[in-house]
């Protein structure tokens, strides 16, 4: 069986919102692959940056992908939080259609919170290795 996959790696994000009563949110990324109305079960997640609207993550993930043409990445930021559940922060949908095999390629795309776009932003690059 052919695996295509695509290489992600969660650079930074910048005006992350505070979510936290007298600081700054500790924020994380959930990446997960599909489509607008199924998403996989499975999830890659970074590490939560502790006290930071800016947090920088330099994390790797190698990610399986069924069909380049069509699957989508949903890159999703959440506030850790020890005492309740994690706040959702914003999030992004990436369209793998237009990258190039083997190139890698810099995305930097607001999130959206409630339908609406942020101020916030997630850098991230994508590497294509389609088989």
């Amino acid at each position: 069986m052919t695996t295509h996959r695509v290489v992600v790696e969660i650079v930074s994000a910048e005006e992350i919102p505070t979510e936290d009563i007298g600081g700054k949110s500790d924020p994380y990324v959930v990446i997960q692959v599909g489509h607008e109305y199924h998403w996989s079960k499975d999830e890659w997640k970074t590490k939560s940056k502790p006290d930071t609207s800016n947090p920088v993550w330099h994390e790797t993930f190698d990610i399986p992908i069924k069909e380049p043409t069509k699957d989508l990445l949903k890159v999703t930021v959440y506030d850790k939080d020890d005492v309740s559940a994690d706040d959702f922060l914003g999030q992004t949908v990436l369209d793998l259609a237009g990258l190039k095999n083997g190139v890698p390629t810099k995305v930097s795309p607001n999130l959206k919170k409630g339908g609406k776009v942020t101020a916030a932003k997630i850098n991230v690059v994508l590497t294509a290795h389609y088989v």
